[in-house]
């Protein structure tokens, strides 16, 4: 990415370094379960954090791209769970 020349309107997500874990856990985690869901590039819903800031920013445009579950996302967006 090329960087602006004046600084934007709001600040950039840091990536995260937790949870992180040594070994793979037996129990799942939580760690997603806040998130929205959206329609990602490679064709499904996910909750990953990897969406446009631009729907946190413009609550007009999340309310229109971010869902509370899986199911309102494929549904909305003709995608089979």
């Amino acid at each position: 990415r090329n960087p602006t020349a004046e600084p934007t309107s709001g600040p950039t997500r840091n990536p995260t370094t937790e949870p992180t874990s040594d070994e793979p856990t037996t129990s799942p985690t939580t760690a997603c379960s806040g998130l929205r869901w959206h329609y990602a590039n490679h064709g499904e819903c996910t909750n990953d954090p990897d969406y446009p800031l631009l729907w946190d920013v413009r609550p007009e445009l999340g309310a229109r791209f971010l869902y509370d579950s899986a199911e309102s996302c494929c549904a909305t967006n003709n995608h089979p769970e």
